[in-house]
Formats: structure tokens, sequence, C-alpha cells
């Protein structure tokens, strides 16, 4: 990715290493970001002068080209509380599974104090109005090994714009 994050973190799973890049709600995308772009431009769009969008905001219409390739998740009420997938397209749950970051890397009997430390530390940059762009490879094991790449975007209940939920969309890159 060709901008500067303000931050990365970097995590190894299961042998697959993949980057979390933050920036600024307002920054576009790298121009390396490719599809991803698009994808942040409708968010940015539906954000219609507020800071950030409502997940009643988007409708099935202004998905269109991203069912498959989305994910919704639910962040509950603390930075701490488990996190549940709403949403997860077919090419989403291909790559990265069933599971959310929350279980990989806190609730997991398998998770590493490594790992828990760079999620909380992730889900702090979301918290304090960034998204990501990562790059890295497919952490799902019975996958191949492929590269992959996926924005995070913040949206709230509606209510306020507090973040309740990360909207994903993931892009398997050319091999």
């Amino acid at each position: 990715m060709s901008n500067m994050p303000l931050k990365s973190v970097e995590y190894i799973f299961n042998n697959r290493q993949f980057v979390m890049n933050f920036y600024n709600l307002d920054e576009l995308p790298p121009s390396d970001a490719g599809e991803l772009t698009s994808f942040y431009q409708l968010w940015n769009k539906l954000r219609d002068g507020k800071k950030i969008p409502s997940r009643q905001d988007y409708t099935f219409e202004n998905l269109k080209g991203w069912h498959t390739n989305i994910r919704l998740v639910d962040l509950g009420e603390e930075i701490n509380s488990p996190k549940h997938n709403i949403i997860l397209g077919e090419t989403y749950k291909r790559y990265w599974g069933n599971d959310t970051m929350y279980n990989r890397f806190v609730a997991s009997k398998d998770a590493t104090a490594d790992n828990r430390e760079k999620y909380l530390k992730s889900l702090g940059c979301f918290m304090n109005y960034h998204y990501a762009i990562s790059v890295g490879n497919s952490p799902k094991l019975d996958n191949p090994l492929r590269q992959v790449a996926w924005i995070d975007l913040p949206l709230s209940n509606g209510n306020n714009d507090e973040i309740s939920f990360l909207l994903t969309a993931l892009i398997p890159l050319e091999e």
C-alpha cells in the first residue's frame, strides 16, 4: 500500500501472516488498494455528512456486487465483549472462515498473549474512528496459502456516531 498508515499491526496466526494498516476516516485508501477503494467510496457516500454511516444506511441494493465478499460484525457493548458475525458472504467465508477476530485472538484456547494484545490495540484504533486496510495470507487453514486484502469500516447503530459494527469487504489478490 502506498499511503503511509497512522498505525500498522502485524499478526501471525497458524504460520500465516497479515498486516492491518489504519487510516483516518477522511483519508482515501492508498492508490494500490484497487477494488477496495470503491467499497470505501460507497461507505463514504453513505456517511452523508455524519462521522460514520449507520448500519441502517446499507441496503441489499447499495451493496450490489459486494454481497459475497462482505462481513458485518457486531462489536458488542464493550471493547472486551464477544463479537458476533451478523452477515458472512461466501467469498469472505472461503478465505477467512466463520470466526471473528475476537474468537481467534481472544476467546480461543490457542490465542497467544501477543495476538490478544494486538487485537485489542486494533480494536482501539477502530473505536478511535479509523478504518483499516489489511493484506496477508488467508488465515483459514483448509485454504491454500492465498493472499487476500480487506477493508474494515466502522458503522453506528443509527442512534449516534458511536461505533457499534464493522463492515468488511474481502478480495482475493492475483497470484
